[in-house]
């Protein structure tokens, strides 16, 4: 069952990477038959039918039947999550339709070259030009059909930071915030720690011999490390002395360094480490909230942007009498 979920899921996750405008026009002869008539969801004067659903669906269908074989729709784990990502599409298609219109009416525009900039990003995902060429082809796109469902993404993000352009928290409710949930803010013992892993220990030795005579513990994660945090000059931010996701032995040899002093070689299960110690808090403390003032502003900003795109998109399908008939998919 989870195989299945994660393929269906995945399968989901690449359509729509490809399919930013939803119900597109199609051409004549595509949508023939009963599909065509059945209306599935009605937004404004826009009406979306079965058969448009089934085509966004395409490369869904086509990967599941590769994957399990003509007869796949016949798996009963299959065929109800297939049911549950045909209605989370209509969703989809629903909600970028309220929002292109909304768009609309709001005259927002799109440039070619605001959807070049995007197109180059999406290209920027595949090696080579022919790789890009082929997942157009496979994904039935041509550029032009691509940069034109682009420039709707380019529409539809503006209509998104026109309604959250007004968001504000101010620092009253940072504070009611950090008042209702200051338990949470407890920090157990621990330090600002970084390390550097490697394979072996004589690398690391090495590495340690580098730092001793004078290079910089970030510049030799930057080039040695083998990890992501290399990246941050081997930084793991604040790590508390019972941290249970870290490492017991990388833990332990933590516990025993001074202020900024770095160890020896450490084995632990992933490699070989060096690590530093800073910032070493020998006692619980609570945080105070001129620490916090950026993650909680950042937190209730999130919330507030969840609760007003949500709010707006139900007021907008009712100003556009939107309506949807799952019961006919």
């Amino acid at each position: 069952m989870n195989k299945i979920r994660k393929i269906v899921s995945l399968v989901i996750m690449v359509a729509m990477l490809f399919v930013i405008q939803g119900c597109k026009n199609t051409e004549t002869g595509k949508n023939q038959g009963k599909e065509a008539e059945t209306i599935v969801a009605k937004i404004g004067e826009k009406e979306i039918t079965l058969a448009d659903l089934n085509e966004e669906m395409d490369y869904m269908i086509a990967t599941l039947k590769e994957q399990y074989g003509k007869d796949f729709d016949k798996n009963e784990e299959v065929k109800e999550l297939l049911k549950q990502q045909r209605e989370q599409f209509l969703d989809y298609l629903v909600e970028t339709e309220v929002f292109l219109q909304k768009a609309e009416q709001m005259n927002i525009t799109a440039s070619d070259e605001e959807a070049q900039e995007k197109i180059q990003v999406i290209k920027g995902q595949f090696e080579t030009e022919e790789e890009f060429a082929e997942a157009l082809k496979e994904n039935g796109l041509t550029i032009e059909k691509l940069q034109q469902q682009v420039l709707d993404e380019v529409k539809i993000g503006k209509v998104i930071d026109a309604i959250f352009e007004k968001i504000e928290i101010t620092d009253d409710q940072v504070n009611a915030f950090y008042d209702e949930n200051k338990e949470y803010y407890t920090q157990e013992p621990g330090a600002m720690m970084s390390h550097i892993l490697v394979g072996t220990e004589e690398e690391a030795k090495n590495i340690k011999e580098k730092y001793t005579a004078g290079t910089a513990f970030e510049t030799l994660a930057a080039e040695y490390g083998t990890d992501a945090t290399k990246d941050n000059g081997g930084s793991l931010g604040y790590v508390s002395y019972e941290e249970e996701n870290i490492d017991a032995d990388f833990l332990e040899a933590a516990k025993q360094l001074k202020e900024g002093e770095v160890s020896e070689p450490i084995e632990t299960q992933f490699g070989w480490h060096l690590i530093q110690v800073k910032d070493i808090q020998t006692e619980s403390r609570i945080i105070p909230v001129s620490e916090l003032i950026e993650e909680i502003k950042y937190m209730l900003t999130q919330e507030e942007q969840y609760e007003i795109y949500y709010a707006s998109l139900d007021e907008w399908k009712e100003e556009l009498n939107v309506e949807t008939h799952k019961d006919r998919l």
